[in-house]
C-alpha cells in the first residue's frame, strides 16, 4: 500500500504548511484498529492480514507527486495508493493507467 504524504519541505521552502504531519497519525491509527477488528472475518477463524505501508514524500509538489506514483508502482509494486493530499488529478490518471486504485483523502480536484 502506497501512502503519499506531504510532511516535509524542499530545501529553501519556508512556506509549505506540511499538512501530512497531522494526517499521518490517522492512517496508522485506522490500520491498527482495522487489523484488530472483526472486519476481516469471524474471530473463531482469524485472518492474518498485514498492511505493508510504503511512504512516499511529495513535498506538496505535483511533479514530485507524479514521480512518486511511478516509483510506488515500479519499485514497491503497490496494490493501492492512498493520497496525495493536494492535487490528485494527474496522479490519479497515472495510477489508473497503471491499474492501481487511488484513494485521495483531501484532494479538491
Amino acid at each position: 500500500m502506497g501512502f503519499m504524504i506531504g510532511s516535509a519541505r524542499k530545501p529553501k521552502d519556508e512556506e509549505y504548511s506540511r499538512p501530512g504531519l497531522t494526517i499521518a497519525g490517522g492512517l496508522t491509527y485506522a490500520l491498527y484498529h482495522l487489523q484488530q477488528s472483526k472486519f476481516f472475518g469471524d474471530m473463531s477463524h482469524p485472518v492474518n492480514i498485514n498492511f505493508l505501508l510504503s511512504v512516499a514524500e511529495t513535498f506538496g509538489d505535483e511533479d514530485t507527486s507524479l514521480w512518486q506514483v511511478a516509483q510506488l508502482w515500479k519499485e514497491q509494486n503497490v496494490s493501492v495508493i492512498i493520497g496525495p493530499q493536494e492535487t490528485c488529478l494527474h496522479e490519479a490518471r497515472l495510477a489508473s493507467s497503471l491499474n492501481i486504485p487511488m484513494i485521495s483523502y483531501v484532494s479538491q480536484a
